[in-house]
């Protein structure tokens, strides 16, 4: 996935957060599928809401956690990964979304 890639969760995907935010619950709608996700995913998740580059994931990951941000980019370019393979995710191209 390039730099100008614009990640977000798919409309079918509903994010439960807990109160502190330290975790979260993805429910695909369409299939009824849960995914319990961990402080980091849950992070992720939730920039995902809005959309979101990988380079703004791993910026979010490194505010939020001790993390270098070569290693930040790595999680968030596999949990992307994951999150396209499962159907949650959709792209776009950043350049494109500006204009319309």
């Amino acid at each position: 996935m390039g730099e100008n890639v614009v990640l977000k969760m798919a409309p079918h995907v509903q994010i439960e957060t807990d109160e502190d935010e330290a975790g979260a619950v993805l429910i695909d709608g369409r299939s009824g599928q849960i995914y319990a996700c961990n402080d980091t995913a849950g992070a992720l998740a939730t920039c995902l809401v809005g959309g979101a580059s990988l380079e703004s994931l791993a910026n979010a990951l490194t505010g939020r956690f001790d993390v270098s941000h070569s290693q930040a980019l790595r999680d968030a370019a596999v949990f992307a990964e994951s999150l396209s393979a499962a159907e949650l995710l959709t792209t776009g191209n950043a350049a494109l979304d500006q204009v319309a």
